[in-house]
């Protein structure tokens, strides 16, 4: 009788087991398929996905980032190339606007995009592969709108010149337009082949999926709000800094330096799940909003200044293109702004309900042994 009993129990306890190892593997993701044991690789970034398991869109997604990133990388520095061994210092009526005269390469406007483009390629290239490896699904999906921004930035940058003067634009924007949309295609479909988590299921607790939602496209916009800051940079240093005065030069340089380093407090108190940390920088961050509106109303009552003759132009100025370009950036910012402090609150309501015991942050044995932290186990 006990032998039947415990045969009875046992057979019950592996049903039991069974049934719910099925539920787990049956969780959709994003609407997408379940994720199966053995796709991810713990490492100390925190879990990959293990390369064996990539799928046929994966590998084309890859494959198509790299040769794009890398023909229009080399193009773009080939630009810089030509640059500095065909200036020509012969036009010059910054006089007349008030502006310090400055006789480099690195004045031309057709520089300031181009070392913009290339910054934007690198994380452009950035979301495609950390996306994909770590499978970071709001990475993923910034990659078209990084591709647009990329885009944008060549068209405008065709237009400066055009076809007559410097061909290699031309094919330089039809390489963008050739891998541009099926890169954003891949993206998309990748997006929602992924897991809702990274590489388990969070059951179907609802709480859990928005907090890790809320995580996840968080720490995409502090890489994009970095992103942002890099443009509005080099944009507000146009012509060798000699649109700002000294105090604005300071003040850009400023703004550079506090955003970086008060990203990674905004990073680890998000991914850490830390409510002190991340209140700390939700407070630091609420200024850099100023810099953004002093930007815009800047730029627009010294709009006159950006008609000052361009070194590679003859007919007119391609300084206000940058005006331009630098007033819808910091527009963008204020919308990043904006995202970033309200969601930070809305991941704050989140903290500590067992996201962190399911998806381990990057970084976590590390922080195991400088911190020697029991708060997760």
């Amino acid at each position: 009788v006990c032998s039947t009993r415990y045969t009875m129990t046992e057979n019950s306890a592996s049903s039991l087991l069974s049934t719910a190892s099925e539920e787990t593997t049956e969780q959709p993701g994003y609407g997408a398929t379940s994720v199966q044991d053995g796709q991810n690789q713990p490492t100390v970034i925190g879990n990959v996905h293990n390369p064996r398991n990539f799928l046929w869109v994966d590998w084309t997604f890859i494959i198509l980032s790299l040769i794009a990133f890398l023909g229009t990388l080399g193009m773009t520095f080939e630009r810089l190339v030509y640059f500095s061994k065909h200036f020509n210092s012969s036009i010059d009526d910054s006089s007349q606007h008030g502006l310090d005269s400055c006789d480099s390469w690195t004045c031309t406007s057709d520089s300031t995009f181009t070392i913009v483009l290339i910054m934007n390629l690198v994380f452009c290239f950035f979301y495609a592969i950390d996306g994909v490896v770590r499978e970071r699904g709001f990475e993923v999906l910034a990659v078209p709108i990084a591709i647009s921004v990329v885009i944008i930035y060549l068209i405008v940058n065709y237009i400066l010149e055009g076809l007559e003067k410097q061909p290699i634009r031309l094919v330089r924007l039809i390489l963008a337009v050739i891998f541009g949309p099926p890169l954003c295609i891949f993206a998309i479909m990748i997006f929602f082949k992924m897991g809702e988590l990274q590489f388990k299921i969070v059951d179907s607790n609802k709480l859990l999926r928005r907090a890790y939602r809320l995580r996840s496209v968080l720490t995409t916009l502090l890489k994009f709000n970095l992103q942002v800051m890099g443009n509005v940079v080099i944009l507000a240093w146009l012509r060798n800094g000699t649109f700002l005065n000294h105090a604005e030069k300071i003040s850009v340089l400023v703004f550079a330096v506090y955003i970086i380093i008060i990203t990674p407090f905004g990073w680890f108190g998000i991914m850490y799940e830390v409510i002190w940390l991340t209140s700390i920088f939700i407070m630091f961050f609420l200024p850099t909003v100023a810099y953004y509106i002093y930007k815009i109303v800047n730029v627009a009552l010294n709009y006159s200044k950006y008609y000052s003759k361009d070194y590679d132009t003859n007919d007119d100025s391609n300084y206000k293109y940058v005006a331009i370009t630098l007033f819808v950036v910091c527009g963008l910012g204020l919308i990043l702004y904006g995202l970033i402090i309200l969601l930070s609150l809305f991941s704050m309501t989140t903290y500590h309900k067992g996201l962190n015991e399911k998806v381990r942050p990057p970084f976590y044995w590390c922080y195991l042994k400088v911190f020697k932290s029991n708060t997760i186990q």
